[in-house]
């Protein structure tokens, strides 16, 4: 009897296969410190427009989104994954161009665990819960 996947289960393995490839470079780390290598610095741009970021703002040339219809529970985002080598970067991150190459380009993440709203504070950036009347003081997790 074959069994019929359903949401939870498709979210649980995208999930884990979206983690996988964004903790790919942790674990590189993570192995040259226990071999005793020197690990390479982290570092890491965080840019944050409070009422959103429209993609073609921080998109290379020649990548493009499709369009998602707006509407709670929306479902999954489109997966997009292309090399930046040789791409020409829009202006908003030129002055990171000499790196792109190293660079990874993340949209559309969601702030609903902070409560929803425009700007929420930027509170998951700290993992901040929503709290009483959209403040919290209580950090949920490590960032």
């Amino acid at each position: 009897m074959m069994m019929q996947p359903n949401r939870r289960d498709f979210l649980r393995n995208t999930g884990l296969g979206a983690g996988a490839l964004a903790l790919g470079p942790v674990a590189q780390q993570l192995r040259a410190r226990a071999e005793g290598k020197a690990p390479n610095k982290l570092r890491f741009v965080f840019v944050v427009e409070s009422n959103g970021l429209p993609p073609a703002q921080i998109a290379p040339e020649g990548i493009t989104r499709k369009p998602r219809r707006q509407e709670p529970l929306n479902g999954p985002a489109e997966f997009i994954d292309h090399s930046l080598k040789g791409r020409k970067l829009p202006m908003s991150l030129q002055p990171v161009a000499k790196w792109q190459d190293k660079m990874t380009i993340l949209q559309g993440l969601s702030g609903k665990v902070a409560g929803g709203g425009h700007s929420n504070n930027f509170k998951a950036l700290g993992a901040f819960g929503e709290g009483q009347r959209g403040e919290s003081t209580s950090i949920l997790g490590p960032t």
